[in-house]
């Protein structure tokens, strides 16, 4: 390994004679707790659901149009199956995540910051490319739809027992909803944080700095 400072030779020292001290440096950590990896996942996952929700719902009624009968005009409603529905909210998700993926490392947290390094040369990537955000967005939003899936199936005995009590809406807003969104949040979202944070990427990997690591970065 070589000085960082200097450019010499460390071999298995930790000092140099130009003062550098590899003890003095401290790794930045590969893993965030429950609670920043919540953080984290928040501050992508609401501006992509307000997007979501702000594009879907000019959509439901997108299709009004006049239909001349005699001398009548009738405004009608083009519905979407559900199918075309499902579909929509898929690609504004996708859409929503991409855009907004790069909140994610993109300025510090209170206590600890998300940064991307260069794997080869250790360096921070100040500016992710279209590449890199393109393989962060990949990497979560599979995984994503994936959990999806599952959650579905998972879920499927608890809507039903839900329904067999009565409770089939709270606040007019269907429980399977509120369910999969409060699994989204609390659950599925950090846990792929923290699975994106352990992960190494070809030519980059995400660290997290904390403390003093975070104050020295920014100076």
């Amino acid at each position: 390994m070589n000085c960082p400072s200097c450019g010499a030779a460390l071999f298995s020292a930790t000092d140099c004679s130009c003062g550098y001290s590899k003890s003095e440096v401290a790794r930045p950590s590969l893993d965030l707790s429950y609670l920043e990896s919540l953080r984290a996942h928040w501050r992508i996952y609401w501006p992509t659901q307000l997007l979501g929700w702000f594009a879907y719902a000019p959509a439901l009624t997108a299709g009004l149009w006049y239909r001349t009968g005699g001398q009548q005009k009738n405004i009608e409603l083009l519905r979407l199956s559900g199918t075309m529905m499902l579909v929509l909210q898929v690609f504004l998700f996708a859409l929503g995540l991409f855009l907004f993926v790069h909140r994610m490392i993109s300025s510090p947290y209170r206590e600890f910051r998300l940064r991307a390094v260069n794997r080869d040369t250790r360096n921070d990537i100040d500016k992710l490319s279209l590449r890199i955000r393109a393989n962060v967005w990949f990497y979560l939003y599979w995984r994503y739809l994936a959990s999806g899936l599952l959650l579905i199936l998972l879920g499927a005995p608890l809507n039903v027992l839900i329904s067999l009590i009565g409770l089939r809406a709270i606040f007019g807003i269907p429980t399977g909803l509120w369910i999969n969104t409060l699994a989204y949040v609390f659950v599925i979202g950090p846990v792929l944080v923290k699975m994106l944070v352990a992960h190494s990427f070809a030519q980059f990997q995400l660290e997290a700095s904390r403390g003093e690591q975070i104050r020295s970065i920014d100076a």
